[in-house]
């Protein structure tokens, strides 16, 4: 009996354990290797999520804290995760992406970058640069549209599958974006 109780607990954590989804995924090893999975793909989001405030100590295994995972969720979250969801990058080649935010779509420069600057984290980075063309961050009276530059830290690269830590914040955390080629 004590056997057949073993075996239907170690077969539980198995079957429960494999459901599970992956938390993160390897940090991509060269500028290459990352330009060789963007070269001409779009990648839509598939996961929302934020950056645990214990990610370089007890949660260092899992330092993502997805919305998919939340056992309740209120409608804030529910709103924010559904905005989310529409962020697209097409790459269209090695230096320029289109990319799809809040509605909009801004044709941007990009670069891979891996120079730390400041209190940055080491890795590897897009660099995104565009044009305020519709004028809402740019001073009054100005005529020229102001450039604007937005860093996503890629934390995660495999098969068709990058994670981004973006600028933006959720309750006072980086949001993260899981984003697999469409």
């Amino acid at each position: 009996m004590k056997k057949l109780i073993a075996s239907l607990l170690v077969m539980f954590c198995l079957i429960g354990c494999s459901q599970k989804k992956e938390n993160s995924l390897p940090a991509p090893v060269s500028k290459g290797d990352l330009q060789k999975l963007i070269a001409g793909k779009t990648f839509t989001v598939s996961r929302i999520g934020t950056i645990s405030p214990f990610a370089s100590g007890l949660d260092k295994e899992e330092p993502y804290r997805w919305f998919d995972e939340e056992k309740e969720q209120n409608d804030f979250a529910e709103k924010y995760q559904s905005e989310r969801e529409k962020f697209v990058l097409q790459f269209m080649n090695d230096t320029l992406v289109k990319i799809t935010d809040d509605g909009k779509i801004w044709d941007a420069a990009y670069k891979i970058d891996e120079e730390v600057k400041d209190e940055e984290k080491a890795g590897m980075k897009f660099q995104f640069t565009y044009p305020d063309t519709d004028g809402t961050m740019s001073f009054p009276g100005t005529t020229e549209p102001m450039v604007l530059t937005s860093t996503y830290f890629v934390a995660g690269i495999k098969d068709n599958t990058m994670i981004v830590e973006t600028p933006r914040q959720f309750n006072r955390s980086t949001v993260v974006l899981w984003m697999k080629v469409k």
